[in-house]
């Protein structure tokens, strides 16, 4: 995910199917298509959640500039 320009924190997960590895990643709205694609020639199975963020402080993106 690194390589194609996402930042990504990754933990370890146990689910119903036993280990999995949940990544969270933070992106713009407009990479959201291209991030699906990665995932999903990953894993055709992949589970995908979406959620608003308003970063407080730090992080990968770059400040928005006024």
């Amino acid at each position: 995910m690194r390589n194609n320009g996402f930042g990504v924190t990754s933990v370890q997960g146990s689910g119903k199917e036993g280990s999995r590895e949940i990544l969270n990643i933070a992106l713009k709205r407009k990479d959201l298509d291209k991030l699906k694609q990665i995932l999903y020639e990953y894993d055709e199975r992949v589970f995908i959640t979406v959620s608003n963020t308003k970063p407080i402080s730090g992080g990968y993106f770059a400040p928005k500039k006024k």
